[in-house]
């Protein structure tokens, strides 16, 4: 594939995309090989992004991610965290509990569902990142990533058999005020207490 082949669909994907943050290639093992720009150097285990320094290459702008996408893949994308913004990193084991919270209370935050764990977006003001994660089970099996961090997001495929990341809500939603997102960890600690 080359940079020429992205098609509109990709930039119309990418353009509500980059209303969450910055976008950054991830990159995963394929064919025993990794697909970072370290390639056969690279012995980090698992999926990162492209570039060790991924901030300087992340970019905003659609059509410089799809030709990124393009001649890097297959690869990932993956979301930096603006300052405003966290992620709640869920396990599946209670992915169904975090769809059933949100729907019963007509949320839509932004909300990215995979095999073995689903990522949903926070509004945070200062100090409140702290506070969701002192509130979380000291186990840290529910995590919260702050500003400057990334989280993957469709269509990227974590893992050499798993099957690609879903929009569960679509990333042009309003992520959870710091109320609602409190509460949701308090709950997701609770069903997580239940489940031990």
């Amino acid at each position: 594939m080359t940079a020429s082949s992205y098609t509109p669909a990709l930039l119309s994907q990418l353009s509500s995309l980059v209303r969450l943050g910055p976008v950054t290639l991830i990159a995963g093992r394929h064919g025993g090989r990794c697909r970072c720009l370290l390639g056969p150097r690279c012995n980090l285990p698992g999926e990162h992004t492209m570039a060790a320094r991924y901030w300087t290459t992340a970019s905003r702008s659609p059509a410089d991610i799809a030709a990124q996408f393009t001649r890097y893949a297959p690869c990932g994308l993956g979301v930096i965290l603006p300052s405003h913004n966290a992620v709640l990193q869920v396990p599946g084991a209670l992915q169904a509990d975090l769809a059933d919270y949100l729907d019963d209370r007509g949320l839509a935050p932004p909300t990215v569902h995979g095999p073995e764990r689903s990522w949903v977006w926070l509004t945070v003001p200062s100090g409140l990142l702290r506070r969701y994660r002192t509130t979380l089970p000291p186990a840290r099996v529910i995590a919260a990533i702050g500003p400057g961090g990334w989280v993957p997001v469709p269509p990227t495929t974590l893992g050499t058999d798993a099957a690609p990341l879903i929009w569960r809500h679509s990333p042009t939603g309003h992520p959870l005020t710091p109320e609602r997102g409190m509460a949701l960890v308090q709950h997701l600690g609770e069903r997580l207490r239940d489940l031990a």
